[in-house]
């Protein structure tokens, strides 16, 4: 019987043990690979800046369809700053890319 030590098989493990074992093999796997996790970080950053314009126009239009929210769809004022929200990631992800290419 296992009393939450990290003896034990793979399967008996739960909650913050799993989370660590798997961080152990994340990083061990990017520093055979030779990946800097402060790049794979600003990598990420990037890709969730560029994939985000698109899913906040799914969600505002998704948040404003009454066959799907019923009566909960947006109010005017959540509508007016959602899509502002939206119009401002879209300004940036295409300041990033026209950026880009004046770098290169």
């Amino acid at each position: 019987m296992d009393h939450g030590g990290a003896a034990g098989g793979l399967r008996q493990r739960h909650g913050p043990q799993e989370r660590c074992l798997g961080r152990q093999y994340r990083d061990g796997f990017f520093n055979f690979a030779g990946i800097n996790p402060i790049t794979a970080l600003f990598w990420t950053a990037i890709i969730n800046g560029l994939l985000a314009p698109p899913l906040l126009v799914v969600i505002m239009l998704i948040s404003n369809n009454k066959a799907v929210m019923g009566t909960r769809t947006n109010s005017w004022l959540l509508n007016v700053l959602g899509w502002a929200a939206t119009a401002i990631m879209f300004i940036a992800a295409s300041a990033l890319i026209v950026s880009w290419r004046a770098g290169s």
